[in-house]
């Protein structure tokens, strides 16, 4: 929800009603509440990594996962206080720099 201009990441940051009530602060609408709680993915790489790579890596034939993201002296967001704070959570830098996730596989 780039429009409404949330510090990086400020979803990680706060549970689901404190960011709900974050999206309304700042001229969200309910719809954009449902997108975040029903669209928006809000796993952490690693969970995909696992789920694909280790979890369901004998449901597929000729699995492909990749994925992209800056380098971390590349992301100007990585100067942002909520970097550290998330990665005091345990958050790996790898985690948080990730910009997309792609699966690809034919199912056993």
């Amino acid at each position: 929800m780039p429009h409404l201009n949330f510090d990086p990441w400020a979803h990680l940051l706060l549970d689901d009603n404190d960011f709900s009530d974050l999206i309304l602060e700042k001229g969200g609408t309910e719809k954009d509440i449902s997108i975040f709680r029903t669209a928006m993915s809000r796993k952490s790489f690693s969970y995909y990594r696992r789920i694909f790579l280790e979890d369901f890596q004998n449901m597929f034939v000729n699995p492909s996962f990749v994925y992209w993201s800056n380098d971390p002296s590349d992301e100007p967001a990585t100067k942002h206080p909520n970097f550290d704070l998330c990665r005091a959570k345990g958050y790996s830098v790898e985690e948080l720099i990730v910009r997309g996730v792609q699966f690809v596989g034919v199912k056993v």
